[in-house]
């Protein structure tokens, strides 16, 4: 069957890029996170093959999203002049689900879903949604999210998000703790210079 082979191939050439994403992902060890936030953004649109993606992070208490980075497409395409950029859980609709049941949320019929609060006025339109948590060890720290695929999401694509996504994390935690050894480090020097002065 030429349409199953073509599917076949077609699978192929994303799982090689999906490959090839995560070999890239691997030389931002010294990025900035914005820019490693943008890269993932450019990433997980191109690799889950979505219209759309944001990415956001959690208070301690799982409480507040922060989202630092919206996908070009979704920043050009919206057109709510004031966009929060700091949301309660507690308020969200749909795409706050995957923090509230722990787990990705996938939805291929938005329109049908339950527990959706709708979408404001100039808002960019959903069809399709995927979200997930990213964990840091049982806390969540963050969310990724992908929407508008041109045909529905599936379960490898679950995989691939939560693949890249966890590579991205604990790229950002490296980082996070090479900073604070840095700022140790410098304490301890800046003590260590000044109990010198005092002998």
């Amino acid at each position: 069957d030429i349409t199953e082979r073509k599917r076949a191939e077609e699978a192929l050439k994303l799982e090689h890029v999906r490959l090839q994403t995560q070999l890239e992902l691997h030389k931002l060890i010294d990025a900035t996170q914005d820019q490693l936030f943008n890269y993932m953004l450019e990433a997980i649109t191109k690799t889950i093959q979505s219209q759309f993606a944001f990415i956001g992070t959690l208070d301690e208490a799982e409480a507040v999203m922060t989202i630092h980075a919206w996908s070009k497409d979704a920043m050009a395409q919206c057109a709510i002049e004031t966009a929060p950029m700091q949301f309660p859980i507690s308020k969200t609709g749909l795409w706050g689900e995957c923090v509230r049941q722990r787990q990705p949320v996938m939805i291929n019929a938005y329109a049908d879903a339950p527990n959706k609060k709708g979408i404001p006025a100039g808002h960019v339109p959903i069809e399709r949604f995927l979200a997930l948590p990213i964990f840091d060890g049982e806390r969540i720290v963050a969310v990724a999210a992908v929407a508008n695929k041109a045909v529905d999401y599936i379960e490898t694509d679950i995989a691939a998000l939560v693949n890249l996504s966890n590579m991205m994390w604990d790229i950002l935690r490296r980082k996070q703790a090479e900073e604070v050894l840095r700022k140790s480090e410098q304490r301890f020097r800046s003590l260590f210079e000044l109990s010198n002065d005092a002998i």
